[in-house]
């Protein structure tokens, strides 16, 4: 997901978009945060920890003013806090255009994560998934329209560097792993 996200910022069309990330908890403590800067895009913490709890509220709330004082058009949200949060503060700011995102099918559900799913699904404009499989499982499982979901298959990076079989024995025997273990 957070993969996918980095490439959403890299091929957005900046001419007509504005990206901004809000990150539930803290965006230094993540992987991808100094790349997802150095594309010119505002992260924004939002500081939530835990779960329900009053701070997380009041905290809900502050991201809906933001989005409102922001005159954002689209909050698209991604795993299942971010679509929860993205949804609701999105709603509570009258954002035009609210967007979850799934990208497994191997999600197993507590009753009420069950329900927060549904709730995002039915309060979404649209739900991306990367495969019809995960398309059906959020069809049936989620309970959400088809009308509703859009499969945007996952792509892959041709800049992705192919090493020669001499580069990979090479970097095999640099990180200790013997020559005739499959990698």
């Amino acid at each position: 997901a957070q993969r996918h996200l980095l490439q959403v910022f890299q091929h957005l069309r900046r001419d007509r978009f504005e990206p901004i990330l809000f990150c539930l908890g803290k965006s230094t403590d993540h992987a991808l945060h100094d790349q997802v800067r150095s594309l010119g895009v505002q992260v924004v913490d939002a500081g939530m920890q835990g779960g329900l709890t009053a701070k997380n509220l009041d905290l809900l709330l502050r991201i809906a003013a933001q989005l409102r004082e922001r005159m954002v058009r689209v909050v698209h949200g991604y795993l299942l806090e971010g679509n929860l949060i993205g949804v609701l503060s999105g709603s509570l700011a009258h954002v035009p255009v609210l967007i979850n995102s799934r990208r497994s099918n191997f999600d197993r559900y507590s009753p009420a994560k069950l329900a927060a799913v549904r709730l995002t699904n039915r309060l979404s404009d649209q739900v991306t998934v990367n495969s019809s499989a995960v398309a059906d499982f959020v069809s049936s499982i989620e309970v959400c329209p088809s009308k509703k979901i859009t499969v945007i298959p996952n792509g892959v990076n041709c800049n992705f560097p192919v090493l020669t079989p001499a580069e990979c024995a090479q970097r095999m025997e640099h990180w200790g792993i013997p020559p005739d273990v499959s990698v």
